[in-house]
């Protein structure tokens, strides 16, 4: 997931230049033990990357295991569909066996994609219906959800955009 201007790493407050990097980490399922270990040495890995002046970027990872990886396929919560789209889009960097390739063959199977493609059409439904209302003046206040739609989290936080509705009208293209 890419981002164009500097921000703050969230866990650390750390400035950072604005990108990030998403890695995801398969292990099988026999080999769980060592997640430990590779979550440590990617966290030195990722201090090191936000702290290098010349770097300043942010890593974020995950480790998992090809049974999570099938869990999540059952987009039971939001979290499991947003790994999933994560997954989706991934590239492939290493696979030393077949890991990669049962990944790839489970989320064929559970049709993610055309199933990510429906939730994403719904969702611009959604956020155009809404942001009629908002422009319009039927809605006068929005739920944190809501206001995802308008603008990010950092801005939310500020405040200064989600004080009224005036000011989301103001924002209209």
């Amino acid at each position: 997931l890419a981002h164009d201007s500097p921000r703050r790493e969230r866990s650390t407050d750390i400035p950072v230049r604005g990108s990030d990097i998403d890695l995801i980490v398969v292990l099988e399922d026999a080999d769980a033990a060592l997640r430990p270990d590779i979550e440590a040495k990617l966290l030195e890995i990722k201090y090191f990357w936000l702290k290098h002046p010349r770097i300043a970027e942010e890593l974020d990872f995950i480790v998992k295991t090809p049974t999570e990886i099938s869990r999540q396929l059952g987009f039971e919560t939001v979290k499991d569909k947003i790994a999933m789209k994560i997954l989706a889009e991934s590239e492939p960097l290493l696979d030393s066996g077949t890991i990669l390739e049962r990944c790839a063959a489970a989320l064929a199977a559970s049709e993610v994609s055309g199933r990510l493609a429906e939730l994403e059409k719904r969702a611009r439904r959604r956020q155009r219906r809404l942001e009629a209302d908002v422009y319009s003046g039927r809605v006068e206040t929005l739920d944190a959800e809501a206001k995802s739609i308008f603008f990010s989290v950092e801005l939310d936080e500020l405040g200064e955009f989600s004080r009224s509705r005036q000011s989301l009208i103001a924002l209209k293209p």
